[in-house]
């Protein structure tokens, strides 16, 4: 769950007003006032006056105030980790109508923090969220049609809030498009030529799940022709942003010398690096062929 206080003035405007619109626009700004003046504190690393200001704006009925509180709590990191008074700061966001505390009770309920797992009210709450616009939770709730788990599986409807959330620039919803499309679980044709379109977006996005996905088809052969450099430089763009995944990929290659020149030594080097991140898989790789 993103900190609310470090969304930008736009989306804040938009919270407020899509969140109660009843309330005039002088509170709307003595509340954005106070919430900007959170946010600095909060930067300033002065974690007690910047709660209690925001605390200032939340009884009042700021819903991005109430948001922030509970995020404070939830991740716990400049208070006590607290579920509970997350769950009701993020309760009374949502009865002003604001998404971002309809998606966090979803994730809640979903979770069972706070309170008990509850799919139902986890459904219940992503769909407000989702209905007016909060991307994460047109995620959330493709992923639950998608899985089966709580909801009925629909691909069709988990594709459609996919795309939803996708036209936000949400990357793992286009993940999501590319492997449905991919193999047409949503009822049309395997289309792999198309999956590599929506993995590309994802990855310009910097996705580096993406990325990987990208460098497994063109090692693969999979709806392309193989081509190990191609694999290689996804691989190595996926390993700038930490993906243990490609790290360990990197050295099958360098073992195998595949798309580079055989270097054992090389090799050995990726595979620890990607095991010392905690890669089961390269852990293995590095066990065996350390031992040969």
């Amino acid at each position: 769950m993103e900190n609310i206080s470090h969304k930008n003035k736009k989306l804040y405007i938009f919270i407020i007003i899509s969140g109660y619109s009843w309330i005039g626009k002088s509170a709307i700004q003595k509340n954005y006032i106070i919430f900007q003046e959170a946010q600095q504190l909060e930067k300033n690393k002065e974690y007690s006056k910047a709660i209690g200001k925001y605390e200032e704006a939340a009884t009042k009925g700021d819903p991005a105030s109430l948001v922030a509180l509970g995020n404070i709590y939830y991740y716990g990191k400049i208070v006590s980790q607290d579920y509970t008074k997350a769950l009701g700061y993020f309760e009374k966001a949502a009865k002003h109508k604001n998404a971002e505390g309809y998606k966090n009770l979803g994730v809640m309920h979903q979770s069972g923090f706070g309170t008990t797992v509850n799919l139902k009210k986890a459904y219940d709450s992503y769909l407000m969220a989702a209905k007016l616009g909060n991307s994460e939770a047109e995620f959330n709730l493709a992923s639950m049609y998608m899985s089966g788990f709580g909801a009925s599986q629909d691909f069709k409807e988990a594709m459609k809030w996919f795309e939803k959330s996708a036209a936000q620039g949400n990357s793992n919803a286009m993940c999501q498009i590319a492997y449905i499309k991919g193999i047409g679980l949503d009822g049309s044709k395997g289309n792999m030529k198309l999956a590599m379109e929506w993995y590309k977006k994802a990855a310009e996005l910097k996705n580096s799940e993406a990325m990987v996905t990208l460098g497994n088809m063109y090692w693969m052969s999979y709806g392309v022709k193989q081509d190990y450099n191609e694999a290689f430089k996804w691989y190595k763009k996926a390993e700038s942003l930490g993906s243990q995944e490609a790290i360990c990929n990197i050295g099958l290659m360098y073992e195998n010398g595949f798309g580079v020149e055989k270097n054992i030594s090389k090799a050995l080097s990726f595979y620890k690096k990607a095991a010392d991140m905690g890669d089961s898989v390269a852990q293995n790789h590095y066990m065996r062929l350390k031992t040969q």
